[in-house]
């Protein structure tokens, strides 16, 4: 008895598939901005070590120059590192940003839709049981007619 069709149940389908694209997409963003704290916190950790040894080969006595200035070079070498991934940080901020506008956006259009299949749902199915009523009360009034007739 369910005949209830909704006219805009492609567009609904259609919104809801965008809608869970944004949330893929959102995920992804937020999956990468882990791997860059990840690595930021590696690149920082690996310098911190390099001072460590540095501060480790001073306090023997001897200090190779050589070594020293490779060590140093490369802590420069790692703390750029870590400024390009504050950069690509910075970037994927601004992503994540618009990524959850559209889906906000997204999941707004969807609920909307929805609403307005619950509201023609609801319409549709009162129309069923008025109609269900009053086939009801003709049944009852022509057995009354009839039962009066003998």
């Amino acid at each position: 008895m369910n005949g209830f069709v909704f006219s805009l149940s492609a567009l609904l389908k259609f919104r809801k598939n965008r809608r869970d694209h944004c949330r893929r997409l959102l995920a992804q963003i937020l999956a990468d901005e882990a791997g860059l704290v990840s690595e930021r916190v590696k690149l920082l950790t690996q310098r911190a070590r390099e001072f460590e040894e540095i501060r480790g080969l001073s306090r023997r006595g001897r200090v190779s120059v050589d070594g020293t200035a490779a060590r140093r070079y490369h802590s420069l070498q790692l703390l750029g590192g870590v400024r390009i991934i504050d950069e690509k940080r910075r970037l994927t901020a601004q992503q994540l940003q618009l990524c959850r506008q559209a889906l906000s956006k997204a999941d707004a259009e969807v609920k909307v839709l929805e609403r307005l299949e619950e509201k023609q749902r609801a319409a549709f199915l009162y129309q069923v049981e008025r109609r269900a009523q009053h086939e009801l009360e003709d049944a009852w009034m022509a057995r009354r007619l009839l039962e009066k007739a003998r």
